[in-house]
């Protein structure tokens, strides 16, 4: 079966039912920090991290490993959580496999519908949201959560913007 129709049946799936998507992560290394400060994620080198969690591959801005990402979200290994606001979405694209989750209900004290273990990446347009996410994420006890930036660096990256 063609990898872009099942990623579309699989969102729109998600779309129809209106359900938060539930995953459990499978088993996979946790986060290693290498000598050299990159971030290896469950087998994905992302770039280097700060103290807070927010990949840097450079001053440039962040540089997510779509493949590997992509790979782990297909397989359910992993979350890609979009914080934009649903207006940001329609007007400027989406990545097919990410679960929208607006900053603004983690603001209001709210939280996805994930298991504590899941491996959550998160992006937003720029990274600054995001990194806001992570911050909310972890104090609610999610332990494994990643800001791989914008969608513009998900985008030069390689990674695929639904338009």
């Amino acid at each position: 079966m063609n990898k872009r129709l099942i990623v579309s049946v699989f969102v729109l799936l998600v779309a129809i039912t209106g359900a938060y998507l539930i995953v459990s992560p499978a088993e996979a290394p946790s986060t290693v920090l290498g000598t050299d400060s990159t971030q290896v994620i469950g087998g994905c080198i992302l770039g280097n991290v700060d103290s807070s969690g927010n990949i840097k591959i450079d001053e440039s801005g962040f540089n997510p490993d779509v493949e590997c990402i992509t790979r782990e979200v297909n397989s359910y290994e992993a979350v890609l959580l979009d914080v934009r606001t649903a207006e940001e979405r329609v007007e400027d694209g989406y990545v097919a496999i990410s679960t929208h989750y607006d900053v603004q209900k983690l603001r209001d004290g709210l939280t996805p519908k994930l298991d504590p273990n899941t491996k959550i990446y998160v992006h937003c347009k720029s990274g600054k949201r995001a990194g806001e996410a992570i911050e909310i994420l972890k104090a609610k006890g999610y332990k494994d959560v990643t800001n791989i930036g914008g969608l513009v660096d998900w985008e030069n990256a390689g990674g695929e913007v639904v338009r």
